[in-house]
């Protein structure tokens, strides 16, 4: 299976893959569209961002996101089967004020995720993205990638629903010392979070919501 990546950044990058890895029957062949590397090859100054994905999605709509699912965007690259947007869940509430032009009201994680997912897919057929959207799922790790890695890693966290990202990220530190030292501390851990993908999803309706989605037909 060949799986295109577009994720908010370059640590994000490394995690999802990871947990794709885990919760797929086969391992993927995964190609990174966003964030791109920078023009020595690697990630060290890397831009990246929620907004810079919306507007790459933009891009895409324009160049025609269906290419990479006919032929592949290069001659070396066979088409994509899946095409995986990750957006973190923290940034619902600004993404409805902006793009949607409303506030999102809801009731619990499940159903912030699934106003969420369906407010991204509204976006892109307005974009005309011209890409299967039976073929695109979505990542939306609440409150973003750092809480399916604390869930998956840690013994006594139950939930991280309402807690803000700032916090998430402070409690993996305690947990993992240097997880953000380097981009292949971080995706170690992501790796160990994967391992322990049944315990996320008893934790998490995001991690669920991507799960199910990702063993649909």
């Amino acid at each position: 299976m060949h799986i295109g990546l577009i994720a908010e950044g370059k640590f994000d990058s490394k995690a999802i893959p990871e947990f794709l890895g885990t919760l797929l029957e086969e391992s993927p062949r995964i190609s990174r569209i966003f964030p791109d590397l920078d023009a020595t090859g690697t990630d060290e100054y890397v831009p990246g961002g929620w907004t810079q994905l919306i507007e790459r999605l933009r891009s895409e709509a324009c160049y025609g996101l269906s290419a990479r699912f006919e032929s592949g965007l290069f001659s070396d690259q066979p088409p994509l089967d899946l095409l995986v947007i990750h957006l973190d869940l923290d940034i619902a509430n600004l993404f409805f004020q902006i793009y949607r032009n409303t506030p999102l009201a809801f009731d619990g994680e499940a159903e912030k995720v699934d106003k969420f997912q369906d407010a991204i897919r509204d976006f892109l057929v307005e974009l005309d993205v011209d890409a299967p959207l039976d073929r695109i799922v979505f990542a939306t790790p609440d409150p973003c990638t750092d809480g399916w890695m604390l869930l998956g890693i840690s013994a006594d966290i139950d939930s991280v629903w309402g807690v803000p990202s700032s916090d998430v990220k402070s409690l993996l530190r305690q947990a993992r010392n240097g997880c953000y030292a380097s981009l292949d501390n971080y995706r170690h851990i992501a790796s160990d979070a994967a391992a322990n993908a049944a315990q996320i999803s008893n934790r998490s309706a995001s991690f669920r919501c991507f799960r199910e989605e990702l063993s649909r037909p």
